[in-house]
């Protein structure tokens, strides 16, 4: 599924998130700080070597391809992640769909740095921002690289956040797959 043919229910939910606050104030930290009271996971994985990697890489970014299709689904029907754009996404856990709002923070264009950053909004049922970065080194090698701080946002999550925590990890590890093997296509 294309992340421009958001199912109905979903592209309803990102449409109402226009108005939502942010749900954390430490709004671009996660480029370069670690904000006190929050967990910290900065994770990377080697993509491939080359200039054919990096675009690929950066087209599948785009297109929010780092999302596990299998169970998660991805409302932003914009051509590329652009700051102050909403978007929606919802994970599949044990047969429910839980939905996750989320507004761009910033990008990064650069010739050796490419990628964005979300920070949760209201709706979003965690506290922090998330960094997708592709990186390229002076050997022309390609990683990907997940950086992000969270914290619950609700009773509920702080109750299972060992779950929430696990569910973080899996998430990381299944991008990390799937753009591996999107790059190698």
């Amino acid at each position: 599924m294309s992340n421009r043919d958001c199912p109905d229910k979903l592209f309803a939910f990102r449409r109402k998130l226009k108005d939502q606050p942010l749900s954390y104030r430490e709004r671009g930290a996660s480029l370069d700080g670690i904000p006190a009271g929050y967990d910290f996971d900065d994770n990377r994985v080697l993509l491939g070597q080359g200039e054919a990697i990096f675009d690929r890489a950066k087209n599948a970014l785009d297109a929010w391809q780092m999302f596990p299709e299998s169970w998660s689904e991805v409302c932003y029907p914009h051509p590329k992640p652009e700051p102050g754009r909403e978007v929606g996404v919802r994970f599949r856990i044990h047969g429910i769909w839980m939905y996750c709002g989320a507004r761009i923070i910033y990008t990064i264009r650069e010739e050796e740095r490419y990628g964005f950053a979300y920070g949760t909004l209201q709706t979003h049922p965690e506290k922090g921002e998330e960094l997708f970065l592709l990186e390229t080194t002076t050997d022309k090698k390609v990683y990907f690289r997940i950086r992000a701080f969270s914290r619950p946002n609700y009773w509920f999550v702080r109750l299972g956040y060992w779950y929430a925590r696990y569910q973080q990890r899996r998430f990381v590890k299944t991008a990390f797959r799937q753009m591996q093997a999107l790059c190698q296509s």
